[in-house]
């Protein structure tokens, strides 16, 4: 039976969870889409994702509070594969509508791993590899606002002004992180993002400048009619190197599968109900493939998003209200994106991936018994720091493969090993069969067998059931 506030639960769950996810969509969304669109679609491109996936997987109810949006790792790994089709030689003017198609690409390799059962194969990555992505994505999310932080431009007048946008992006940091301390009902981003623009505003205010570059703030976000290359991808499909984009629209697949898995679980710690995976990456999957047609940025379950949304009472209805909110707020309210400075975006995102990143993993180098799942984390980081998120991914997947049969290995085959002596037969028998099993049930061998059996520990069976093999023998 549903308790007398569920209703009042989810409203304030659903408005909660948009303050979480409406910051960090918005600078997502700029960081991988300004180069090529500028920052207005960008913004617009981050919220739609948002709004897409919130509608279709809050919709579905696989996870009770479970909160989906535009995510660092998808943010990470498209911003990397942008660069990838740039130095490909792909046209500028079709690397976002590329992006466009990865999404949906994505998001058909996700209904693929649903139908595939792949949900209950993915829980058993290891989580030493799940640290390392996440703590090499916490790095790039990092490197890749050095740009807005630091303001770029130094020429003419604006000369002396290059301290705004680091300040700014200090203030927009310092208010995620400390802020709720002190605040604790209003989620961090948004305090992070209102005082940043209001630190930004007031110092313009104040000094009354000629003029702004234009880089430095988001600017008014276009009409959704307005933004159509989305919906035109398909005819510049020709024109992509293929092979970089399947790779990507896969890998992109399997990080998000693993981040929604990785926070059902953890709403389900919070709501005490039980999330159905294969349910959530079909949602998710239909999710990702509306996201991409529509022109938004990929995402997946917000860690973030959901933990403060359960918190505050999101169970069934949360998201769906929480991207009614958005929708409305991005149909009435688009203006507001001229007043919003990157550099307090900038300042959102730093503190995302320090939260990414894994603290742990020096303190496992510590010790004897985790120096390998230390070691694995540091390898999966250093590949997705150097190389890129692919090829993270195929080398974490990888190592999963091979720490599963290092522990498969070392577990017994045989459980238990008895024979019709030490556990004789309750049938009732005639007499001479009685006898006959006294005098020879040493030859009667059963052995308990217990585990994966596959060519190695197939062989080790064969080794260990030798002795008996060699002797006229029944094995059971």
């Amino acid at each position: 039976m549903k308790p007398p506030n569920f209703p009042y639960s989810d409203l304030r769950g659903g408005l909660i969870a948009a303050a979480v996810v409406l910051p960090q969509a918005t600078a997502f969304g700029v960081t991988v889409f300004a180069p090529y669109l500028g920052a207005a679609s960008g913004a617009l491109a981050g919220l739609a994702g948002a709004i897409g996936l919130l509608l279709i997987s809050g919709g579905a109810g696989g996870t009770i509070g479970l909160i989906s949006g535009p995510t660092g790792a998808s943010m990470a790994l498209l911003s990397g594969t942008a660069v990838l089709l740039a130095t490909s030689n792909v046209p500028p003017e079709i690397i976002a509508p590329a992006l466009f198609t990865i999404t949906v690409l994505a998001g058909l390799f996700q209904l693929a791993i649903a139908f595939a059962g792949g949900g209950r194969l993915m829980k058993f990555i290891p989580y030493p590899v799940f640290a390392g992505l996440a703590t090499g994505i916490g790095l790039l999310l990092i490197k890749s606002q050095i740009k807005p932080w630091l303001g770029i431009s130094y020429s003419g007048l604006w000369t002396r002004w290059y301290w705004l946008p680091m300040v700014t992006t200090a203030i927009a940091f310092c208010a995620v992180r400390y802020a709720p301390r002190f605040i604790p009902n209003i989620p961090g981003p948004l305090i992070g993002l209102v005082g940043g623009t209001l630190f930004y505003q007031l110092i313009l205010y104040l000094t009354h400048p000629p003029s702004v570059p234009s880089y430095w703030v988001i600017g008014a976000l276009p009409l959704w009619s307005d933004f159509d290359l989305a919906l035109n991808q398909f005819t510049i499909w020709s024109a992509l190197p293929w092979s970089l984009i399947l790779h990507a629209a896969f890998t992109l697949a399997v990080l998000c599968s693993l981040n929604t898995l990785l926070t059902a679980v953890i709403a389900d710690t919070t709501t005490g109900q039980r999330h159905n995976a294969h349910r959530e990456l079909l949602a998710q999957g239909f999710g990702q493939v509306a996201v991409g047609l529509f022109g938004g940025l990929a995402g997946a379950a917000s860690v973030g998003g959901t933990t403060t949304a359960v918190q505050a009472g999101a169970r069934r209805w949360a998201a769906l209200t929480a991207g009614i909110l958005l929708l409305v707020l991005l149909l009435f309210a688009g203006s507001i994106g001229q007043w919003l400075p990157t550099s307090a975006l900038a300042g959102i995102i730093i503190a995302s991936a320090l939260n990414l990143m894994e603290k742990d993993i020096i303190a496992w180098a510590r010790q004897r018994r985790t120096r390998l799942d230390a070691a694995v984390a540091l390898l999966v980081t250093l590949v997705t720091f150097v190389q890129d998120l692919m090829i993270a991914v195929l080398v974490g997947l990888s190592i999963a493969i091979l720490l599963f049969i290092r522990s498969q290995s070392r577990l017994p085959v045989i459980q238990r090993r008895l024979t019709a002596l030490e556990r004789p037969s309750v049938r009732k028998r005639p007499a001479d069969q009685v006898e006959w099993l006294a005098h020879h049930g040493d030859r009667i061998v059963m052995y308990h067998l217990s585990g994966i059996l596959f060519f190695a520990k197939t062989d080790q069976l064969f080794e260990e059931m030798l002795p008996d093999l060699d002797r006229r023998s029944w094995v059971i």
